[in-house]
């Protein structure tokens, strides 16, 4: 009771503002104290702990007194709808229609017709039209609802989580209210993906704890800068939402551990002067050094639902980027709230929307309405302005399918059923025969006309738009085509066994032919030939591996058993116990701890080359012998390392500090810049090592510098 008083009394408050708020609050309490005494939802909730969440939820936005009023008590025309005439004798016929709508919205839920997501939009377009104050206390219904899922029976959740991400999300993003669509995005994400949505969870969190300490020290040093060119401001750090976090990844084909923004900094300006947001932009620049292509100015371009801001990225002082969002007062109340930031109403309380300039998407669709389309037109005219990136199209039987803009009837089929896209050959759109590479528009009603004779063909790859028809595709075509890939790669691969004179007879059954197969990572001859067919192998790598395994057979069936060693030149044991002088071979440079083999060359000695050198292809296999590293101590051995990274003050002296731990130094260093910008470089380090193992030690802890982007041992040509 104390909860629901507090929450009631503080939303109302917020809503009337007059000076007897607080007691009209008070009065309110005590009435629905009453009215809903012991009344219960269809899942066990006390109404009364609806309506106090409901309060306090309201109390974050600037709502009106009539919405407050219509959210409060709309559950009673629920129990019983003669509580209508009551509620419009109590508190007003504005309030009496606000919550017979919101009756009217909750109905369709409980439908399970052929036709009921119709008849969802349907409503949805016409509260919009009529009172848009509807659809926001719909918003947030459906948030609650959403946080209590588990009152709801096994299957429910589910459906509604799809609901809400589907429909409801999407609505609120387009009427700018970034709060509730967080919200809706996020739940959806937790009931729809739990592992995927727990495991990005508790990595924000392992993260914002570890830049806790930074993020405060970046704040305080804007902060300052701030205060002495007299521009005062809010600085706030902000995280990204999971599911905000979860679409980059998924859009981009990246890990966590790529996703830069999920914690950035959001400065408010006490200034609604738009001059002062971009002062603010050049000081956050005059800092830290912006990243090119990371920079987006909402202010000067704004988004469809209002959305004003500067969003730009740097370069941060522990080497990391950072997101920083520059923005009013004002425009973060928009960022958050939304349309109902905006709430103007005209004298005879209709509650429309009259701002038209910011939503004139918004008056289209009250435009069109006066012209009484039909159901199916008011869907689509609807779906076009919603949501603009996704198509909705109907089946013959009234389901509602969300594909992405773009997509054919081709992939309208696989969403159907797999033996439905498998087997389609012919479709009508809207009761008209077209090809099946047609696009799809909203409010389209599809047809599959299939037949056992059909199946899918290599062009279709060509005109379909989602993943899950492409891969079904290629897996069909693939298994199709299998037998003849097989033949194909064999053919080409004796080709090529001929070309480099490697004996042909029985060289398929062999054991080293089987031993090559294995090391390619393949479990049979047929896969490998498959691969080759399809030209995902490359026969050139089947030869050399081959190549390899038959000189290791044949150095080892002609070398000694024991034979005397002498140390050679730079600290190898060569075998033959002949003292000839010992030279690295330039196109490899082994490193101790390398596969090496020796070649005796025509009066230089041996020439020492990795195992791998792809120069010995060339040279005479009669004149290759063992070689091995001598035990012992081993002095240093010059190494190339190549890097790229992003161009910080602190990036060479964050390198030497590595090196200086693994008792390495620089020989000689390059660098160029990746940009004009010079915002990224890439370097060649010719480094003193001792062994290969102190190097892969030493490029990992280089690995985990801040600015780094990828490191790695440079390879010679040769040696790819």
């Amino acid at each position: 009771m104390d909860a629901l008083q507090e929450n009631i009394t503080r939303a109302f408050v917020g809503a009337v503002r007059t000076a007897d708020s607080a007691d009209e609050g008070a009065g309110l309490v005590q009435y629905l104290t009453s009215a809903y005494k012991g009344a219960r939802r269809e899942t066990g909730e006390p109404y009364l702990s609806y309506v106090s969440d409901m309060a306090l939820r309201l109390s974050d936005y600037c709502v009106d007194r009539a919405s407050l009023l219509a959210a409060m008590t709309w559950g009673l025309i629920e129990i019983d709808r003669e509580m209508a005439k009551e509620i419009g004798e109590r508190f007003g016929d504005e309030v009496q229609d606000l919550a017979l709508r919101m009756v009217q919205l909750s109905e369709i839920d409980s439908k399970t017709s052929q036709d009921a997501e119709q008849e969802k939009f349907r409503r949805l377009i016409l509260a919009l039209a009529r009172d848009i104050r509807v659809v926001f206390l719909r918003l947030l219904d459906r948030a609650h609802v959403l946080s209590r899922l588990e009152d709801y029976p096994p299957t429910q959740p589910r459906i509604m989580a799809r609901t809400a991400r589907d429909i409801y999300a999407p609505l609120a993003n387009r009427l700018g209210i970034g709060r509730l669509r967080s919200e809706l995005e996020d739940i959806s994400l937790r009931v729809l993906e739990p592992a995927t949505y727990s495991d990005i969870r508790r990595k924000v969190r392992e993260r914002s704890n570890h830049h806790e300490m930074n993020v405060e020290r970046i704040k305080m040093k804007i902060m300052q800068r701030m205060d002495e060119q007299g521009i005062r401001s809010v600085i706030k750090s902000r995280i990204k939402s999971i599911n905000s976090i979860y679409k980059k990844m998924q859009v981009q084909k990246i890990k966590f551990e790529e996703v830069y923004d999920v914690i950035g900094m959001r400065i408010v300006l006490d200034s609604e002067r738009i001059q002062d947001c971009y002062a603010a932009l050049g000081i956050v620049h005059s800092l830290w050094k912006p990243i090119p292509h990371r920079f987006k100015d909402f202010i000067a371009v704004p988004k469809e639902n209002g959305y004003q801001s500067i969003h730009t990225s740097v370069i941060g002082p522990t080497g990391s980027p950072l997101e920083i969002q520059i923005r009013s007062k004002w425009m973060d109340e928009i960022a958050e709230m939304g349309l109902a930031a905006h709430w103007r109403y005209k004298e005879n309380g209709s509650g429309r929307f009259v701002d038209g300039e910011k939503f004139s998407w918004m008056r289209k669709v009250m435009t069109y309405l006066t012209e009484d389309p039909s159901p199916s037109d008011m869907v689509e005219i609807f779906k076009v302005d919603m949501f603009p990136s996704e198509v909705y199209v109907f089946t013959p039987r009234g389901d509602v399918k969300s594909l992405p803009a773009g997509s054919t009837a081709i992939d309208f089929a696989f969403a159907i059923h797999t033996e439905v896209g498998f087997r389609c050959k012919h479709v009508r759109i809207n009761n008209r025969l077209v090809p099946l590479r047609t696009r799809l528009n909203n409010g389209d009603i599809i047809e599959i006309i299939t037949s056992r004779n059909s199946h899918p063909h290599a062009n279709w790859l060509k005109h379909v738009r989602t993943s899950s028809a492409r891969n079904k595709i290629r897996s069909y075509l693939r298994e199709e085509a299998r037998e003849a890939m097989i033949r194909s790669g064999m053919e080409e691969l004796r080709k090529q066994v001929k070309r480099h004179r490697i004996p042909m007879k029985e060289l398929f059954e062999s054991d080293e032919f089987l031993e090559v197969v294995q090391r390619s990572g393949f479990s049979s001859p047929e896969d490998l030939f498959a691969a080759i067919g399809f030209n995902e192998y490359s026969v050139q790598n089947v030869i050399n591996r081959l190549i390899a395994i038959r000189a290791a057979l044949t150095q080892k069936q002609e070398a000694p058993l024991e034979r005397e060693v002498f140390r050679g030149a730079e600290h190898v044991r060569v075998a033959a116990g002949i003292e000839v002088p010992t030279r690295f071979a330039r196109c490899c440079e082994p490193l101790p701890g390398d596969k090496i083999v020796g070649y005796i060359t025509h009066g230089r000695g041996i020439t020492i080359h990795a195992a791998d050198c792809r120069s010995l292809r060339k040279l005479e296999k009669n004149r290759v012998i063992p070689v091995a590293w001598e035990s012992g101590d081993r002095p240093h051995y010059p190494e190339r390392i190549q890097f790229e990274s992003f161009n910080t003050p602190a990036l060479m002296a964050d390198i030497t500090r590595v090196l200086v731990e693994f008792g390495a130094v620089i020989q000689s260093q390059k660098l160029e810049m990746l940009d004009r910008k010079g915002s990224s470089v890439r370097g060649v380090l010719m480094v003193d090592t001792q062994s290969v193992v102190d190097m892969d030690q030493m490029i990992e802890k280089l690995r985990t510098i801040p600015a780094m982007k990828k490191i790695a041992r440079h390879q010679p040509r040769t040696r790819r």
